[in-house]
């Protein structure tokens, strides 16, 4: 096993194949070593069990560098909500917080902000939110979406 190696699930099978001792890692057990001694499964789950063990200080220290921001970001959206008066909530997903802004009792703006792209985003939501709310008001209405099948007319080159 390499000392590089990072297990794909939590797994570790024993297992007599051709007529010897293998241990194999993973759900499909891709990554299979013949067993030579007893010493070897020892080491082997010691090894396994401390690469868990760092795997989950990591998760850990992740989610709690997550959780600050996005309370970083509610504390940030809810200044800019007292000073516009508007209704709001964030909903954390992986990679990015949703902010969720009401334009009625029907209709809110969703949001996107990435994680490695807190303050600049932040630091522009107050315009949007104030553009987008006015622009509503007013009747126009939007969506942001994937582009659809077929061709796009371009404009003539400016002379």
């Amino acid at each position: 096993m390499s000392e590089g190696y990072y297990p794909m699930s939590e797994q570790l099978h024993l297992q007599f194949k051709d007529g010897a001792l293998r241990m194999g890692f993973g759900y499909r057990m891709n990554r299979e070593v013949p067993v030579t001694s007893l010493e070897q499964v020892c080491q082997t789950i010691e090894s396994v069990a401390k690469k868990l063990q760092a795997r989950g200080a990591r998760r850990k220290k992740h989610e709690k560098i997550r959780d600050l921001k996005a309370r970083s970001v509610e504390a940030q959206v809810d200044e800019i909500a007292q000073r516009l008066q508007f209704e709001y909530q964030v909903m954390r997903k992986h990679t990015k917080l949703v902010l969720a802004i009401a334009l009625d009792e029907d209709r809110c703006l969703f949001v996107d902000i990435p994680l490695g792209k807190i303050q600049e985003t932040i630091e522009r939501l107050e315009v949007l939110i104030q553009q987008i709310k006015a622009l509503y008001g007013e009747g126009l209405r939007f969506k942001i979406e994937g582009k659809p099948y077929g061709e796009f007319r371009k404009p003539k080159p400016a002379e």
